[in-house]
């Protein structure tokens, strides 16, 4: 399972407008970080993985996530 960052907050918070701005390219930028790391060690481009976890999560089957390369093989299998 993948998804996109997210945040949660307990509470009552106000926030201006440029806060939740601010959250948000800081948000971004970790989730590019994290899908370009991903990216670089499977069969799926960056914009690839983006469009897979936009909004929703990403869950795949142990077949799908060697036809993706974020796995190599079955445990225990040769």
């Amino acid at each position: 399972m993948w998804h996109e960052v997210i945040s949660a907050k307990w509470g009552i918070f106000v926030e201006s407008v440029s806060d939740i701005e601010d959250q948000g390219k800081t948000m971004r930028y970790f989730q590019k970080i994290e899908n370009e790391w991903i990216a670089s060690r499977s069969k799926v481009s960056v914009d690839e993985l983006n469009e897979m976890v936009k909004r929703k999560e990403l869950w795949v089957s142990g077949l799908d996530a060697i036809k993706y390369g974020f796995a190599d093989k079955y445990i225990g299998t040769k």
